[in-house]
């Protein structure tokens, strides 16, 4: 239409010019926009060396609604207001009417594409394909240029816009230009299929094949027989090459196949051994699963020779139902009978023993649950398999993977449950485990095996939590106790589980670099911080727990973070905070009470908040109105009292995130591990009252559910275990020999505090009468200034310290509990002239970092005393080589933390450790109970089954050291 109106229009030299320009190819039709029933059409006309641009703008009727064009003929027509055709336009529309000419008769009929697939020789994993267009043009395309210039372009003459292509053709083609005509490997499954129902040329291993493709089973056969006492497995001749290398798509007999899935699965299992040779043989034993997966996949003959044997190693099936409430049983492969008769008759036999008589052609059971128990426990279960109607369920042993809970989360509460028992059975299961039955039978006549190690400590558990049926609500970090790997009660599952668990690097700023295993210790404590959970850094001293921490709050700059620490260490803390941490701003909250206030008015401007147990007691109630992001406790056996008034202030301050530091987590009973969790997240380890029904007054099994539920908030490791590069320590234990004096008084006295002790009731007055008898064993001068005679330790330890610092010249550290006892040390050094520095619990926390910097670093001094109770912790005396606890404390841990001042990360040298013990008295039996108690505790902490605690001495440990072995 709108061609003729131009070649009607009056300018006839201008169409027979423009005519002229479309013949000579000079008219290009750029662009066609069709809005709305109104095509928008952009030309361009090249005429003589100029370019013109054209627009011409018509309805649906072929009406021109707007002509336009930038040669001057154009714009001089335009202005006279005509809507003039120039010869440029007019050769634009004859280029446009010749484009919809082919257009239309290329939609005549359904282009269609063919198909030509060839091996890549220079890449295995490659395919190459080529689409030919099937008409008069005969187009090959084998390129992404190809592709893109014929069909994906819109201009193009074979585009989706002028061309009809079929639904897969137009997917194929799309797939093709992701793949940039490159088909892969992994690919070609899904390439085949898009090209079914079409003919497909390829050319594989040097052969030209010329077929459609298959979307079905490959029809194959199979056959076993008997041949040289073997059983052989031989495939039908036909000519199967795999095509990828998932095995999905093949040749066959000279057709393309893509099987479904199920038997490439099975085929690819036996392909690469029938591939060439065409036959295999198989074993008897798994002759039953070949027959199985061949006969899914294709058609098998099996040989009577082979039916002879599969009858011999058949197994038999048994089924038990009921019938007018009673139960009977009967084999349903009776076709085997006669093949398989000793096996039958092993069978009746069991059946006949557990309470079945036969009646014809079936048994019947004559006896009670007890019977039917044993029955199924029996080797019945292995001979045949136990099949049963819907009337006796699931008759059978439960087995511990089927014996499964689960946890749920609902909003933001978990909840434990049961997930295959009903209700109202759970109770009844529980009571008959408490009542010590062998067994409970549910009503589908499962039964739960009360004698399995596995299900009997489920039973506890499910009795130690006092479920009851209904979903039971749990703290969160409860669920962690069933993901404990290798541990029996490791049969769990929990639903919409969402814990994040991310990599850290060490954090920007810190002036340190992190161990392997430190960093490992920040990730842990970020990770616990992250998904609103709690813990304790318990590492061996000397590992590092202040620098993990310091690099744990560095990571979390710019949040409100609080350290709580002994006085005595509080300036250790703030000397590695701006060692290690210089950019955090500290706020140490210590000492004159103004400038504390002004502090805790100020805390705003502050990353962390430093200050002391004793002056949290003072300030507790400047803290009411303050919300922390992160609190940590610094040896956090400090609270391990739980009604101390210490414990009860530092649970007062409020916190998002809760952190322990303590390399004793328990030093004496597990009172003091509950005190510690209940700062962390009060009431997960139970009320104090629940803790010490489930915990003190309970054997010792229910320790190992204790152990689950606190492993995973407390993170312990020992310089053994991580600082291969430390070097070693060696232990001794020196004994000396009670003489004259000394023995006599240790002997009258021993006498005189068995009579005291029988009319004692209370453990204090108890515990006075056994440091008597210490402070004897120690030095006599202790209890009676008036002494004249001699101390066999004191002379010991004179003898030791002299060849320490005057023949060897090494640094030493001297402990005692009793400050009386290293008083009377320094006063034999003075007299020997012997330098030495001092520190107990009257020494000042800023004097304490001064001497211990003034000792390593200074040779001349070589000796240092030291109260246990005071300079146990938190000092670093890496240049001592040598250790010496004069006496022994009812503690392990208080005396490795001592030991740990020298042997710790800085030490270049080999440490030292004496332990100077009188033989025979107290401090002899005392290493002997410490010896348990150390072995308690590590029991707790680490990966040992064997548990067992002791809270407080018992009265045959207190009559054992009231004895004096005479020696």
């Amino acid at each position: 239409m709108l061609k003729r109106k131009i070649i009607n229009n009056k300018f006839s030299l201008s169409y027979r010019n423009g005519e002229k320009l479309y013949e000579e190819n000079k008219a290009e039709v750029i662009d066609v926009k069709e809005i709305d029933n109104i095509s928008n059409i952009y030309g361009r006309v090249t005429d003589g060396r100029k370019v013109y641009s054209t627009f011409i703008k018509s309805d649906s009727n072929g009406r021109a609604l707007k002509l336009s064009c930038n040669c001057e003929i154009h714009e001089e027509a335009r202005k006279s207001g005509s809507n003039f055709a120039c010869s440029h336009l007019i050769a634009t529309i004859l280029e446009l009417t010749k484009r919809n000419n082919i257009h239309k008769e290329n939609n005549k009929d359904e282009i269609e594409l063919s198909i030509l697939l060839e091996e890549n020789y220079k890449d295995d994993n490659l395919y190459n394909i080529s689409l030919f267009i099937k008409d008069k043009s005969r187009i090959r395309i084998n390129t992404k240029a190809d592709l893109e210039y014929h069909i994906l372009n819109d201009k193009a003459v074979y585009s989706f816009r002028r061309v009809n292509y079929s639904k897969n053709d137009k997917a194929l083609i799309k797939m093709l230009s992701k793949l940039n005509m490159k088909v892969k490997d992994e690919d070609l499954r899904e390439v085949l299929f898009l090209c079914r129902y079409k003919k497909v040329q390829a050319k594989i291993k040097s052969m030209q094949y010329n077929t459609e493709i298959t979307m079905k089973d490959m029809p194959l056969k199979f056959t076993l027989k008997v041949e040289q006492n073997k059983i052989k497995l031989q495939r039908r001749k036909d000519t199967i090459i795999a095509l990828n290398k998932d095995k999905t798509a093949f040749i066959f007999n000279e057709e393309i196949y893509i099987p479904p899935f199920k038997q490439c699965k099975s085929f690819n299992l036996i392909y690469s051994i029938l591939k060439d040779k065409y036959y295999t043989y198989v074993n008897k034993s798994s002759l039953k699963k070949v027959i199985s997966v061949l006969s899914e996949i294709g058609e098998l003959s099996i040989s009577d020779e082979v039916k002879n044997i599969l009858a011999k190693e058949a197994d038999i099936d048994l089924y038990f139902y009921k019938e007018d409430e009673k139960i009977y049983c009967e084999f349903l492969n009776k076709e085997y009978y006669i093949r398989s008769s000793a096996k039958l008759k092993n069978i009746e036999e069991i059946l006949f023993i557990h309470g079945f008589t036969k009646q014809k052609e079936r048994y019947l059971f004559t006896r009670n649950d007890d019977s039917l128990f044993e029955l199924l426990k029996s080797e019945i279960v292995n001979m045949c398999n136990i099949k049963s109607s819907k009337a006796l369920g699931n008759l059978s042993i439960i087995s511990k993977n089927k014996f499964k809970g689960k946890i749920k989360k609902e909003s933001d509460d978990l909840f434990f449950e049961l997930d295959f028992l009903e209700n109202d059975e759970i109770n009844s299961a529980i009571e008959s485990f408490r009542n010590s039955e062998k067994f409970y039978r549910f009503k589908d006549y499962s039964f739960l095996d009360f004698t399995r190690e596995d299900i009997r400590d489920y039973m506890k558990f499910l009795s130690f939590i006092d479920y009851k049926g209904d979903p039971l609500k749990i703290d969160e970090g409860y669920e962690e106790i069933y993901y404990e790997e290798g541990n029996k009660l490791n049969f769990l599952e929990l639903v919409n589980r969402d814990k994040k668990e991310k990599d850290i690097v060490s954090p920007k700023g810190l002036k340190a670099e992190l161990k392997s295993y430190q960093l490992e210790g920040v990730r842990w404590i970020q990770n616990k911080k992250e998904n609103n959970l709690f813990g304790i850094l318990a590492d061996e001293m000397g590992l590092g727990k202040t620098l993990q921490t310091i690099a744990f709050l560095m990571l979390n700059k710019g949040q409100k973070s609080m350290v709580i620490a002994p006085t005595s260490l509080i300036y250790n803390w703030e000397s590695e905070f701006k060692k290690f941490a210089p950019k955090l701003k500290i706020a140490c909250i210590h000492g004159d009470k103004k400038k504390r206030e002004k502090l805790i008015y100020n805390i705003s401007d502050y990353d962390v908040v430093l200050t002391s147990y004793g002056t949290i007691n003072m300030d507790i109630d400047l803290y009411s109105n303050i919300k922390f992001d992160n609190l940590i406790i610094d040896e956090g056996q400090t609270i391990k009292n739980p009604k101390s008034k210490v414990t009860l202030n530092v649970k007062k301050i409020k916190a998002d995130f809760n952190l322990v530091l303590t390399g004793t987590p328990i030093e004496n009973n597990l009172m003091e591990l509950w005190s510690i969790f209940d700062f962390l997240r009060p009431g997960y380890l139970f009320s104090e009252g629940e803790f010490k029904r489930k915990f003190l007054k309970t054997g010792d099994n229910d320790i190992k559910f204790l152990k689950l539920l606190i492993k995973q908030f407390i993170l312990r490791r020992t310089k053994k275990d991580v600082l291969s590069e430390l070097p070693d320590k060696k232990d001794q234990t020196v004994y000396v020999t009670m003489e004259g004096d000394q023995k006599k008084i240790y002997k009258n006295s021993i006498n005189v505090f068995k009579k005291e002790a029988k009319n004692l009731n209370d453990t204090i007055s108890i515990l006075a009468l056994l440091t008597k008898l210490r402070e004897i064993a120690l030095d006599p001068h202790l209890i009676n200034e008036n002494y004249k005679g001699k101390s066999a330790k004191t002379e010991k330890f004179m003898e030791i310290i002299k060849d320490t610092v005057k023949k060897e010249k090494k640094k030493v550290l001297v402990f005692s509990q009793f400050t009386g006892m290293l008083d009377i040390i320094k006063t034999r050094m003075d007299k020997e002239k012997i330098g030495y520095y001092y520190l107990d619990g009257s020494t000042k926390a800023s004097e304490r970092v001064k001497l211990c910097n003034e000792f390593n670093k200074k040779k001349r001094t070589k000796v240092f005393l030291i109260s246990l109770k005071a300079g146990g912790t938190g000092l670093n005396l890496t240049s001592a080589e040598k250790v010496i606890h004069i006496d022994p404390w009812w503690n392990p841990a208080v005396e490795n933390q001592a030991t740990d001042r020298a042997h710790r990360i800085g030490q270049k040298n080999e440490v030292d450790v004496i332990k100077l013990i009188t033989k025979g008295t107290i401090e002899e039996k005392i290493m002997i109970l410490k010896e348990e108690k150390s072995k308690m505790i590590s029991e707790l902490l680490d990966d040992n089954e064997n548990i067992n605690m002791k809270n407080t001495l018992t009265k045959e440990e207190i009559e054992y050291l009231l004895t004096y072995d005479d020696v």
